[in-house]
């Protein structure tokens, strides 16, 4: 399911996955006892369950406007950083940091965010620090969340399909669904992501 997306949409549904990973999930590497979807707003629950391979977690409805540092050219969103960051913190109790990574397409989130996270192991870093890599779960913070629905340089598509792939086990996207729509790859995304029940809209 991690790889649909961009396989259908990027390489003409030419991807395929080995038979050893193709159903694969996060819950294979968690305890027993974990207690992951214990308690918490529901849409931390939903973003967590274990058992699902990707969830899209919608802002659109939260006051989560990007700002710009002053003197800075790059983009950061604080309330998608405090979604990203609370994400991490639980599941960091049951799940080695070095198996987490975060991405952003902007250096200033990725700076707001290490600022939150205090994991040394856990690497938070832009797209192309994740060039080649994998982990098996990655969380990708969007940022861009405006009235005028700017999106800058995410509509650069060949990020957007790095950083869906990393994902081994578990991808969790964070953004404002109104301003990526108004671009075709990302509306196209956002389709996929309902119709396959992977969306959650963030409400408390």
């Amino acid at each position: 399911k991690i790889m649909e997306f961009s396989g259908r949409r990027f390489y003409d549904g030419s991807l395929r996955a080995d038979s050893s990973v193709a159903d694969h999930t996060l819950a294979d590497l968690l305890p027993a006892d974990h207690d992951l979807s214990a308690s918490g707003p529901s849409w931390l629950l939903e973003a967590l369950a274990p058992e699902e391979p990707i969830n899209f977690l919608d802002t659109v409805g939260l006051n989560a406007e990007e700002r710009q540092r002053p003197g800075s050219t790059s983009r950061e969103n604080p309330a998608e950083a405090e979604i990203v960051s609370r994400i991490a913190d639980r599941l960091t109790p049951h799940l080695s940091a070095k198996k987490i990574g975060i991405i952003s397409p902007y250096d200033d989130q990725i700076d707001l965010l290490n600022s939150r996270i205090d994991e040394e192991n856990l690497e938070v870093k832009t797209v192309d620090g994740f060039q080649g890599r994998e982990k098996e779960v990655i969380i990708i913070s969007f940022v861009r969340s405006n009235r005028k629905e700017q999106l800058g340089f995410l509509t650069d598509v060949r990020r957007l399909n790095v950083s869906l792939t990393r994902a081994r086990r578990k991808l969790i996207m964070v953004g404002d669904s109104e301003t990526l729509r108004t671009q075709d790859t990302y509306e196209e995304l956002i389709k996929f992501v309902e119709a396959n029940d992977f969306y959650t809209m963030i409400n408390d």
